[in-house]
């Protein structure tokens, strides 16, 4: 968002667990009608003036995970809702192969959150993670500015297999 002169990620002493979580807040800019939105992404975001995005994200060739987990607090506006996408890509992000999303609603205290990760329909190249603090990009009245989101302690959750029946007794 430093494109539009503003800010809307910052580091939080306000944390559920060690010394700091993501704090993002919906802000106004200089702009005429354009809300920047509190983003983290492990994909890249396209800013234009009609309109943007994200693409790519980080190589990925693990199994899946089974859930993403972390706790928040957040503050909205009005009927805001915060929310994260877990995309996992293929194909040189041609396909997606598993997309899992959540939406937050107000939570004054740190609260966790869990959300099984869909299957995939192939093997995963990319993840992109996205958290954001309001639900729209701001161009249909979507996200409202001054809602605020704060995540900790955030984690992709694996499945394994105990071995039962797998060795000698």
């Amino acid at each position: 968002t430093a494109i539009v002169n503003q800010f809307s990620v910052s580091k939080s002493s306000d944390a559920h667990s060690g010394s700091f979580s993501a704090r993002l807040e919906t802000k106004s800019t200089s702009f005429p009608g354009v809300i920047a939105n509190g983003v983290i992404t492990t994909a890249q975001m396209i800013c234009l003036a009609q309109g943007g995005g994200q693409e790519g994200g980080m190589a990925y060739t693990d199994q899946l995970p089974d859930s993403l987990v972390g706790w928040y607090k957040y503050t909205p506006v009005n009927m805001d809702s915060a929310y994260a996408q877990l995309m996992f890509l293929a194909n040189n992000e041609m396909d997606t192969v598993s997309m899992t999303r959540i939406n937050f609603h107000a939570a004054a205290e740190w609260t966790r959150f869990a959300v099984a990760v869909t299957s995939a329909s192939s093997s995963p190249e990319l993840l992109s993670l996205i958290f954001n603090s309001s639900w729209g990009d701001g161009s249909q009245g979507q996200a409202i500015v001054g809602s605020v989101f704060f995540i900790d302690d955030v984690e992709l959750v694996f499945p394994f297999d105990i071995g039962v029946g797998d060795g000698p007794d």
